[in-house]
């Protein structure tokens, strides 16, 4: 089959893509594609010319030449966007760490993101929802008991209860997954009862499922939380880091250095930047003092005081 160099060219550049774009998704190696369009390599395997194609979101006879091109500005070109956020370098490793361990990039991470936050989301309301239902079920048994024995009068004066159940309610209703509106209800009192200031910091009902979710999971090493309760609020918070991700595989990459890590976790070394000589466990003191060696100056002193916060054993003192 024998493809059109200019016909493919010009599908290329109407996308918007690269050579290197257009091999990423075709699966076709970007050389291969650059002799197409120099016109060095115009007869093509049909996996080939199917796999540019199916890329290209053509027909197959619109790649060859044996179909008109299409006029305009195809509707694939709108899929494909490019988007940027400012992230901690942490999280940047984290990315690093995720390809290392399943094989996804970025883009990957990027593309799937929407899906699965709604799909924790919509899991943290759910669980909410439960957790609502088994605090009204309390609340009517206690009500009955004091109704029952006049003694335990106490126990159906529940108008605080009742007040912050319809506060987590319309907080549910509202998929409000930090919390905003028990916390802001609660400090101006329009809740229509009191509540305790220390109380509403802990009200951080999305941290919480996750906090949850991952203790389920049982995999330490690979997600640890160190705070059950946390308000994430980007904005406000950007930088503090409330858990972490694969600590195993970063302890086996650094040798348990602070040095090492602490030049990771700022981002003065990426990942991919490690030689690949290096990642074997036999060369372990090479990586480690490779690493080690890429700590800025302004770390240093960081590295020292934690350094000197540990006793002969490596604990903590």
């Amino acid at each position: 089959m024998k493809i059109d160099p200019e016909r493919l060219k010009t599908l290329r550049t109407r996308l918007r893509l690269s050579r290197k774009n257009l091999a990423d998704k075709s699966r076709v190696s970007a050389r291969q594609i650059a002799r197409i369009e120099a016109g060095k390599s115009r007869t093509g395997r049909e996996n080939t010319v199917t796999r540019l194609a199916a890329a290209l979101n053509v027909e197959i006879g619109i790649l060859t030449g044996d179909k008109p091109l299409p006029d305009g500005r195809p509707e694939a070109e709108t899929t494909s966007v490019q988007i940027s956020s400012t992230i901690s370098p942490q999280r940047r490793l984290e990315y690093d760490l995720v390809k290392r361990r399943y094989g996804l990039s970025a883009r990957h991470l990027i593309n799937w993101a929407p899906l699965l936050f709604v799909l924790l989301a919509e899991g943290s309301l759910a669980w909410r929802r439960q957790k609502l239902k088994e605090v009204k079920e309390a609340a009517g048994c206690l009500s009955e008991l004091g109704k029952t024995y006049s003694h335990l009068y106490f126990a159906y004066c529940l108008d605080q209860v009742k007040a912050g159940y319809e506060t987590e309610q319309e907080s549910i209703d509202k998929a409000d997954l930090l919390g905003d509106v028990v916390r802001d209800k609660g400090f101006s009192g329009s809740a229509g009862c009191f509540f305790p200031d220390d109380a509403l910091f802990d009200v951080t009902p999305f941290y919480n499922y996750l906090f949850k979710f991952a203790a389920d999971l049982e995999v330490p090493g690979i997600i640890n939380f160190w705070l059950e309760s946390f308000n994430p609020h980007p904005d406000e918070f950007l930088g503090m880091e409330p858990h972490n991700l694969f600590r195993d595989d970063l302890d086996e990459i650094t040798g348990g250095s602070i040095r090492a890590r602490l030049a990771l976790d700022f981002g003065d070394v990426r990942l991919s930047e490690i030689p690949e000589g290096l990642m074997s466990e036999e060369a372990k003191d090479k990586r480690v003092a490779w690493l080690e060696s890429r700590l800025s100056d302004s770390l240093m002193g960081i590295a020292g005081l934690i350094e000197a916060s540990k006793d002969p054993e490596g604990d903590e003192r």
